[in-house]
C-alpha cells in the first residue's frame, strides 16, 4: 500500500492494525478492521483519496470508514477503483478506522489455502487536507 499524504509527512504512531504483509499491487485487511494510527492529528478537514477493492461477499456491500465522530460509508468492485472519502475532524483524531462488512478466507470460498479473513485490498490511501 503506498501512503501519500499531502503538504506535510504523516508518520504511523504505531504500525497499521488489521493489515496483512505487503503484496506487489498493495495490501488485504484481514479481520473485522484496519486501524491507522498516525502521530499527529489528522487535519480538521480532509479527504481521504483510497484505491481499493473488496474481497468476496464484501464485494458491493457497505465499508464504514471513521475519523473521530465522522463516518463515511462507502462500496467497492472486485477490481481496484478511486474512491474520495471526505471527512471533518474537529476533534483532531489520529485515527483513520475502516469496518470490514464480511471479513472471509479465500479457504472458506474454496479459492485457496489461505486462511486469512480477508476484506479491503489497499492499494493507495492519500490524505489531502481540504
Amino acid at each position: 500500500m503506498t501512503l501519500a499524504p499531502s503538504e506535510k509527512v504523516l508518520s504511523f504512531e504505531t504500525l497499521p492494525d488489521g493489515l496483512s504483509s505487503a503484496e506487489a499491487w498493495g495490501t488485504w485487511s484481514f479481520g473485522n478492521n484496519v486501524t491507522l494510527k498516525f502521530l499527529a492529528p489528522l487535519p480538521e478537514k480532509f479527504t481521504v483519496h483510497l484505491i481499493a477493492s473488496a474481497f468476496g461477499p464484501n464485494i458491493g456491500e457497505d465499508f464504514v470508514a471513521h475519523v473521530g465522530y465522522s463516518t463515511v460509508k462507502f462500496k467497492l468492485t472486485a477490481f481496484p477503483e478511486e474512491r474520495n472519502l471526505e471527512f471533518t475532524n474537529p476533534q483532531k483524531s489520529q485515527i483513520i478506522k475502516i469496518d470490514i462488512p464480511s471479513p472471509t478466507s479465500p479457504k472458506e470460498l474454496g479459492l485457496s489455502d489461505d486462511a486469512r479473513n480477508l476484506g479491503i485490498g489497499l492499494t493507495k490511501l492519500e490524505i489531502i487536507p481540504i
